[in-house]
């Protein structure tokens, strides 16, 4: 009689053993999946934070040097819409950076000196400009050379 067991116990065991397999298989898919969807998300994130820094960066900079030769001219147009969108640009990189982190301040920092420094009641001179400038990008390539490697590592 206890033979006759045997071969149902064998298609029992077998058949929860397929059962187990298939739902430790299901569950690992699904936390991969889940994982790449994240990396994923986050990597396209990134990239277009990365962009929208660059382009906020650059026209700010291309701003900078026709504002100096502007300001007190009140008759010119071009100049207003200009301050008014360096002023934009200012603030918008102020929202974009990480506060936490010390070279997002430094960035943002370096624009406001660049804008008020071009734009301000104590003007700088060109070449002091010319140096925030360059230390404006500097500053702005090592932040998007590392936010670069993030995305490629998938952080």
């Amino acid at each position: 009689m206890k033979t006759e067991y045997v071969p149902v116990v064998a298609a029992l065991v077998s058949a929860l053993a397929a059962l187990f397999g298939a739902t430790i298989g299901a569950i690992v898919s699904y936390f991969v999946a889940r994982r790449q969807y994240n990396v994923t998300a986050v990597a396209q994130n990134r990239q277009a934070w990365i962009n929208t820094l660059r382009d906020t960066v650059a026209e700010l900079q291309s701003l900078i040097p026709p504002l100096y030769h502007w300001v007190g001219n009140d008759a010119e147009q071009a100049a207003n819409d200009s301050y008014r969108r360096a002023s934009f640009l200012t603030c918008k990189l102020r929202l974009l950076i990480n506060p936490r982190e010390t070279d997002h301040q430094q960035l943002a920092d370096l624009a406001e000196k660049a804008f008020t420094g071009a734009t301000g009641a104590k003007q700088k001179q060109p070449k002091e400009i010319a140096d925030i400038q360059r230390e404006l990008t500097s500053t702005t390539q090592a932040i998007l050379k590392r936010e670069w490697e993030r995305v490629k590592r998938g952080r």
